[in-house]
């Protein structure tokens, strides 16, 4: 009797969760909410790029994943768009108020960030957020703004949400103004309920009205008088007001030296392929580090979703995350040997000496071309 083989038939780890491939003839977006998805669409139905839909899904989770992102916060971006002779990243990401030290923080606070106004850094987001699409772009913002107002006006409690709220919401009462819009019932919204931030739409609207008041000195230059009102104007002097009287240190010196760094991503192949991230400011290098260790594995091979092939890229990740930890930080203040940590020859099974012999300093230099 003849054995007959029996053909690995196993659904990719999609399907198997239920996630239907996609296909699109002209434009695509993706993203962790349908409605920031549907921001995002919208942006390519009244004329606008790649990069306008990427900011307006970006902001308007800022709106819907209040739990896990904001428009305060931070926003790491990588750009490539046709024309561009390279991508370019976008860092997004924030300083620490020029007052503190380590050695002062850490007496204050242990080794550790205490919830609250502490461990506030300025926030890049909106610079990230709006330099981008200045530079990128091609609608105005108030056109990218608009979905996220009409957020802002209420949108229905998902389950996610729903659930991270109740667990933070003694913490919540600690802050009466966020208690107000997460706790209106004196409680934690249910699935279905409508959550609306005024406060964050009257925000919006009022960058939009600052964008049409600088309208005739040229999009980019209106949008960044936008951009200017929150480092620079009213804007900056309620934030630093606000961290003065909540005990925190950002002041509106440290608002108005914050700049996005615009920089050349980090870079490698995986089997002939051109990859990029953002830089080790960010956890960006993860992935082509990962992608070094496995480029030596039959993936393709192991089939999807398989044992063994969870397990491979587990470990790889793994062993990557270990370096991350050893190497990564700001290359502001750290050197980051991040040319040892992308050679080839260092992830194949005999290796080369450990990237810290071959300290690379990554360039921090401020782009003066931010609006360009």
């Amino acid at each position: 009797m003849r054995e007959i083989p029996i053909e690995n038939t196993a659904p990719p780890i999609a399907v198997r969760q239920g996630r239907p491939a996609i296909l699109a003839r002209s434009h695509m977006v993706s993203s962790c909410h349908y409605l920031a998805t549907f921001a995002g669409v919208r942006m390519f139905e009244r004329g606008g790029n790649a990069i306008d839909a990427g900011v307006a899904a970006g902001i308007a989770l800022n709106v819907l994943e209040r739990h896990l992102t904001d428009f305060g916060g931070v926003a790491p971006i990588i750009v490539y768009r046709p024309g561009m002779p390279a991508p370019e990243t976008i860092d997004g990401l924030g300083h620490w108020p020029a007052s503190l030290d380590l050695a002062t923080y850490r007496s204050r606070h242990g080794n550790d960030m205490p919830i609250g106004v502490a461990r506030s850094v300025t926030p890049a987001a909106a610079d990230a957020w709006l330099t981008a699409l200045a530079r990128h772009g091609r609608l105005s913002l108030a056109q990218v703004l608009a979905p996220s107002i009409e957020l802002c006006d209420g949108f229905p409690v998902y389950p996610r949400l729903a659930s991270a709220i109740e667990r933070l919401e003694e913490r919540l009462r600690e802050w009466p103004t966020s208690a107000a819009v997460f706790l209106p019932s004196g409680r934690a919204p249910r699935v279905g309920e409508i959550l609306v931030q005024r406060e964050l739409g009257a925000l919006f609207r009022r960058l939009a009205a600052i964008e049409r008041a600088h309208e005739r000195e040229g999009r980019a230059n209106a949008i960044k008088a936008a951009r200017d009102a929150i480092y620079e104007g009213d804007i900056a002097r309620e934030i630093a007001a606000f961290m003065r009287e909540a005990g925190g240190a950002i002041t509106e010196d440290d608002l108005h030296a914050q700049r996005v760094l615009i920089e050349a991503p980090v870079h490698t192949t995986y089997r002939g392929i051109d990859v990029y991230a953002c830089g080790p400011w960010s956890q960006g290098p993860l992935v082509p580090m990962t992608l070094n260790l496995l480029e030596g594995y039959d993936i393709g091979g192991l089939g999807p979703g398989s044992l063994e092939f969870l397990h491979r890229y587990t470990e790889a990740f793994k062993l990557a995350a270990a370096d991350r930890e050893g190497f990564f930080g700001d290359p502001e203040q750290v050197d980051v040997p991040i040319r040892g940590l992308l050679e080839k020859a260092y992830w194949t099974p005999k290796g080369t000496p450990s990237p810290r012999h071959r300290p690379t300093r990554v360039s921090a230099r401020r782009s003066s071309a931010a609006w360009g």
